[in-house]
């Protein structure tokens, strides 16, 4: 059983960034305009936020942050939230509302991510978040929209690294997965299965299911199933005098004719002639 490597995980990646920017608000203007940016909020993209002075409050599932100068914020995407402006000091921070997916699967499929983490390197940090507006202000060049992908998966990087946020692939889990995957293939070998229905049942998207299915043992899915099929045939062919008709039934295959078909193709034998010859050679 192959090890699944994590660049296996992050490959056809999907970034597309709604807005982002910097505030600024002074003594005078928090204090004058008390409701400004506090409030209930559920936005439709994942949303970073990065404080470089002053702070807020941040009430998420029930939980309460005090977000201070240096802290990131991450709130993904449908998630209600509220936040409170609660000192009149100057407040500024960096902003950007993106979607991110690998696959099908979002970011937090991939990471158990915490909200809020705070950033060892506050000037660094913010010179990739500056970096990252300055592309979408240039983003009909082509340069422009790498440049402003490659600055969030660099300020995604680093909250996943100080947050130290565990990765959800575990080989533990994908063992455990895989068991429910192939305890359903062996329950449903009289039927069609289809690669869909595994991945759904896995939690995964497609993609993912796949790239995982075939590190764990080595081929598809479908071939999978398909040398399943081969040996229970074979076995069935063995041990029993029932119709080869009765055995193509077995294993889904309406037609007996197709059921020959795809065992000639696997062995080189008709199924009457792999029951002979095994006869004989018993």
């Amino acid at each position: 059983m192959a090890k699944l490597k994590p660049i296996e995980l992050f490959s056809s990646s999907y970034i597309h960034i709604f807005f982002d920017g910097y505030t600024k608000a002074n003594t005078w203007w928090l204090k004058n305009e008390e409701d400004w940016w506090s409030g209930a909020y559920t936005f439709t993209g994942n949303v970073l936020y990065f404080v470089t002075q002053g702070g807020f409050d941040l009430r998420i599932e029930n939980k309460l942050y005090h977000v201070q100068e240096g802290d990131m914020v991450y709130i993904p995407a449908n998630v209600a939230h509220e936040r409170f402006i609660t000192s009149s000091a100057p407040f500024r921070k960096y902003y950007c509302s993106f979607d991110l997916s690998f696959g099908k699967d979002p970011l937090h499929h991939f990471f158990q991510m915490s909200h809020v983490t705070r950033i060892t390197d506050i000037e660094g940090t913010s010179a990739i978040f500056q970096a990252l507006i300055d592309h979408n202000r240039n983003k009909l060049h082509a340069y422009s929209a790498i440049g402003q992908n490659g600055a969030l998966l660099m300020l995604l990087s680093i909250f996943l690294k100080e947050s130290q946020s565990p990765l959800l692939f575990t080989d533990d889990r994908i063992e455990r997965t895989m068991l429910i995957i192939t305890d359903f293939i062996n329950a449903n070998l009289h039927r069609t299965i289809t690669v869909d229905e595994l991945a759904h049942l896995s939690g995964y998207c497609r993609d993912h299911f796949t790239k995982i299915f075939k590190s764990h043992f080595g081929c598809l899915p479908l071939q999978y199933i398909s040398d399943l099929k081969l040996e229970y045939a074979k076995k069935r062919l063995t041990e029993t005098r029932h119709p080869i008709s009765s055995i193509a039934e077995e294993l889904g295959y309406c037609d007996s004719s197709y059921f020959g078909k795809f065992f000639k193709n696997k062995t080189g034998l008709s199924p009457s002639q792999y029951r002979e010859t095994v006869k004989h050679t018993i």
